[in-house]
């Protein structure tokens, strides 16, 4: 089975937010990196910006914190499908719990109350995910910042500035590239 291009790192890094909210997150974190240039710089392909995209994400009750201040009203969306999923999810491991103890004590029928309970326990989830998919649209729209993305950022910048592919930075490197220390054979060649 194949996936579309993303889709793996999105199951590997945050399977509680949709696809969609982790792309476009992971799309953000590219934008940050952008130099003038144009493509991506070398120096930055050892960094996944999955990882950073994941990091933002880890940040979740810091993240709510900042809606609520920032947006009352998408912090009330936010709050509200969150609420549901709370609510979902326990009644859905309640019902699941109660219809095993009817089904073993006297009604083997009241054993199909578990469906209804798993269902209502993977609604939950979905809802947990589109409660997370609002502060990750709160900060790709801006109207929020994450310590993670805004840390990255600091970093992008100092890096464009040592290492400009024109080689005018503090630092000149060759096509762009971080050059590593030297070797001893190259102190030896001196």
């Amino acid at each position: 089975m194949s996936f579309p291009e993303g889709w793996e790192d999105y199951l590997v890094w945050h399977p509680m937010v949709s696809p969609g909210a982790f792309l476009s997150l992971r799309a953000f974190v590219y934008r940050l990196e952008e130099c003038e240039g144009g493509p991506r710089p070398e120096y930055l392909a050892s960094v996944a910006p999955d990882v950073v995209a994941a990091g933002t994400l880890r940040e979740r009750s810091q993240l709510a914190t900042k809606v609520h201040l920032e947006s009352p009203e998408l912090y009330g969306e936010f709050d509200r499908k969150e609420a549901e999923a709370d609510f979902r999810l326990n009644m859905g491991i309640a019902l699941s719990f109660l219809c095993v103890t009817i089904a073993i004590e006297s009604e083997p029928w009241a054993a199909f109350g578990i469906i209804l309970g798993a269902v209502l326990t993977w609604r939950s989830f979905g809802l947990l995910r589109a409660s997370n998919d609002v502060l990750a649209e709160a900060v790709i729209a801006e109207k929020i910042t994450s310590y993670q993305l805004s840390s990255y950022a600091n970093v992008v910048q100092e890096l464009h500035s040592l290492y400009r592919p024109d080689g005018q930075g503090d630092t000149p490197a060759s096509n762009g590239t971080i050059s590593g220390p030297p070797s001893d054979a190259d102190s030896r060649d001196s």
